[in-house]
C-alpha cells in the first residue's frame, strides 16, 4: 500500500523511512532518481520522464557532438541521462543557470516550462555545434503541425494558418463531463468561434476556427492546463482545477497507435509550490515512482489503486506518449 506523508526534501544521506517522502512502498525501494537541490523537485521529474523515453536516450547519446570542455546543455543532459544510480543534476542546472537566471536560484519552478526550456536550450546547443540535419533531434523528435482554417462569417473569406508545437496544452476546466486524455486531445481539434478583424471586410466579424492535426511527432507531450488566474485581495493568484482525468494508456493519432510512456504527478495548489513526482510504466506492467533520489516499484496489481487513483488522477499535470505503430 502506498501511504501519503507530509512533504519534505531528500537530501542525500537521509534513510529510507515511510515518513522521509511522499510515496513509499514496504520493499522495491531504489536510491536510483535525481538529487534534489533544494526546490529542484520540478527538474528531476522532467528528467526522469525524459530518462524513461529509450527513443530519446538513444538519440541523444548517439550525436556525434564535438568534444569540447565549454559546458554545454548536451553533454550535461546526456550525461545525467546515462548515468546509473542517483544523479546529482546540478551540472545541468548551471549551464541552464547561464541562459536563463531563473535556474540558477532555489525557487521553486513549473515543470512544464522547465521542459520546454530544457529541450529548447538543447536544441540551440546542437544547432551552433552541429550541422545539419543532424542538429534536428528536438524537432525531430517534440515537432507536430496543426493547420487552423479560419473563415469569416460575414464574407466567408479563408485564412489558412500553420502552427507548429512541442507539446499540447488540454484545458480541463472548460470541458464536461467525465475526463479522459483521448477526449481532451479530441476537443483540441473541434470548429469553434472566435472573434477577430478581417482582412476583407476591414472590421471585426466572428469567425469560424477549424484546427486539423497535420503531423504528429514521435514524442507526443500533452500538458492539462490545471491553473487558471484569479484575481483575490487585489492581486491574481493561481488556483488549481483538480478535474480528475482518465489516462488511456494507449491514443489514436492521425491512424497511429500511441503508447502511454509516463506522466508528471503535480501534488499542491501552485505550479510554482508543491511537490513533482513522475510516474513511469514499465514494458512488464508495473510503474515507478521517480520522487526525488528516490524510485518506487509498484507492482502490476497494485496499479489500479495507487498509479489510478481517484487522487493521483487529479493531479496529472504532464503525460508523454510515444508512437508505437501506424
Amino acid at each position: 500500500k502506498i501511504q501519503r506523508s507530509p512533504s519534505r526534501r531528500l537530501k542525500k544521506k537521509d534513510p529510507i523511512a515511510a515518513e522521509d517522502y511522499d510515496y513509499v512502498l514496504s520493499s522495491d525501494v531504489e536510491l536510483s532518481g535525481f538529487t534534489n537541490l533544494g526546490n529542484t523537485c520540478y527538474m528531476g521529474a522532467i528528467l526522469a520522464a525524459l530518462k524513461s523515453s529509450p527513443r530519446f536516450v538513444n538519440a541523444l547519446l548517439q550525436q556525434a557532438y564535438p568534444p569540447s570542455d565549454k559546458p554545454s546543455v548536451f553533454t550535461a543532459l546526456s550525461t545525467i541521462l546515462s548515468s546509473k544510480g542517483e544523479v546529482d543534476p546540478d551540472r545541468l542546472k548551471t549551464v541552464l543557470a547561464m541562459h536563463n537566471s531563473r535556474y540558477g536560484d532555489s525557487n521553486q519552478e513549473d515543470a512544464h516550462e522547465f521542459f520546454l526550456a530544457c529541450i529548447e536550450l538543447l536544441h540551440q546547443d546542437l544547432s551552433m555545434n552541429m550541422p545539419k540535419p543532424m542538429n534536428q533531434l528536438v524537432p525531430q523528435l517534440f515537432e507536430g503541425k496543426i493547420q487552423n482554417t479560419y473563415t469569416c462569417s460575414s464574407c466567408n473569406d479563408k485564412v489558412h494558418r500553420p502552427e507548429m508545437f512541442r507539446e499540447l496544452g488540454l484545458s480541463v476546466a472548460s470541458v464536461t463531463g467525465p475526463l479522459s486524455m483521448q477526449s481532451l486531445f479530441a476537443s483540441l481539434f473541434l470548429k469553434h468561434e472566435i472573434q477577430k478583424k478581417c482582412d476583407a471586410c476591414n472590421a471585426l466579424q466572428p469567425f469560424s476556427v477549424q484546427p486539423v492535426l497535420m503531423k504528429a511527432p514521435p514524442i507526443l507531450v500533452l500538458q492539462l492546463k490545471r491553473f487558471r488566474f484569479e484575481m483575490r485581495r487585489g492581486t491574481f493568484r493561481s488556483i488549481k482545477v483538480r478535474a480528475p482525468v482518465h489516462v488511456n494508456l494507449t491514443l489514436n493519432v492521425l491512424d497511429a497507435t500511441y503508447r502511454i510512456t509516463c506522466f508528471v504527478h503535480h501534488e499542491g495548489d501552485d505550479a510554482m509550490s508543491g511537490h513533482y513526482t513522475t510516474f513511469v510504466a514499465e514494458e512488464n506492467g508495473d510503474w515507478k515512482i521517480w520522487n526525488d533520489a528516490y524510485t518506487t516499484t509498484i507492482s502490476k496489481k497494485n496499479v489500479a489503486s495507487t498509479i489510478f487513483s481517484e487522487e493521483n488522477k487529479s493531479d496529472i499535470y504532464l503525460a508523454f506518449y510515444e508512437k508505437v505503430s501506424s
